[in-house]
């Protein structure tokens, strides 16, 4: 039996900004010409009332299951009118979630309400983690990113033993940022899979100093005896206008992996 392929993407949606439903219609047609088995969302807008949800309309287009940690609630102007609403993380998934729980990380009081998200998802007989963050993106705030990312990185989930472990999302750090690249060496032992994969130079949004920077990022976590799954067709994704609108799905790029699973491990599909 051949190696099986997990493809992944992950993409920062950009809450209710900018054009909305154009950028509803050209993410879903995006995402949907990516055929993804897992769909990890940062800024993923919901009204209170239920009637505006990114991550339930993208799980009703892409047929996938949906897991959704409300987060950070305010009024937002979403295509001219002011929504009470909440802007939070998902993950939506062809397989089912055999865990979902929200991990409460540290915050200040300028950036407040910051959470991880945490999935345990059954592909078959295998198990795969799949840790979704987006950090603080306070300047300066790369000590609070640092205590962000380690309070995921050391809840009892990542001490446990699964055929894939991954943390994606938006760090709101370069890759090679001090908060970061601590994390690449022991004990952690972070692999950048975009770099594993091939995708060479990467930049994902546009920084507030008009520079482009690479703040989202999928990083593979040693788990069966500290080995890792092989990568490869790294790439940025979701990052052109929409073919009938002229419009970006968001502010951010995806940015995808395709991870090698053994034979025995079977086939998963990711997107992030």
């Amino acid at each position: 039996m051949s190696a099986q392929i997990l493809k992944i993407v992950t993409i920062n949606t950009w809450k209710c900004d900018g054009d909305y439903q154009s950028r509803m219609q050209a993410l879903e047609r995006q995402l949907a010409e990516r055929n993804p088995d897992v769909v990890a969302v940062q800024e993923s807008f919901a009204s209170i009332d239920g009637s505006l949800d990114t991550a339930a309309r993208l799980g009703r287009c892409l047929g996938l299951n949906v897991c959704f940690v409300p987060a950070r609630r305010k009024r937002r102007n979403c295509d001219g009118l002011w929504v009470d609403s909440y802007s939070g993380l998902a993950l939506l998934s062809r397989y089912p979630f055999s865990q979902c729980l929200e991990i409460p990380l540290p915050s200040s009081i300028e950036d407040g309400g910051r959470s991880a998200q945490v999935c345990l998802i059954n592909v078959g007989a295998q198990s795969v983690l799949v840790a979704n963050v987006h950090l603080s993106h306070l300047a300066g705030g790369g000590e609070l990113r640092r205590r962000q990312l380690e309070a995921v990185l050391s809840h009892e989930l990542f001490r446990c033993s699964y055929d894939a472990a991954l943390v994606c999302g938006d760090f709101n750090a370069d890759r090679q940022a001090p908060e970061l690249h601590h994390y690449l060496g022991p004990p952690w032992r972070l692999l950048d899979t975009h770099v594993a994969g091939g995708g060479g130079e990467k930049t994902t949004c546009v920084g507030a100093d008009g520079n482009w920077r690479d703040l989202d990022h999928i990083f593979s976590i040693p788990c069966r005896h500290g080995q890792l799954p092989e990568f490869s067709d790294s790439a940025v994704v979701l990052n052109s206008a929409d073919a009938l609108s002229g419009v970006k799905p968001s502010d951010h790029c995806g940015v995808e992996t395709h991870v090698i699973l053994a034979a025995s491990f079977g086939s998963v599909k990711f997107v992030i």
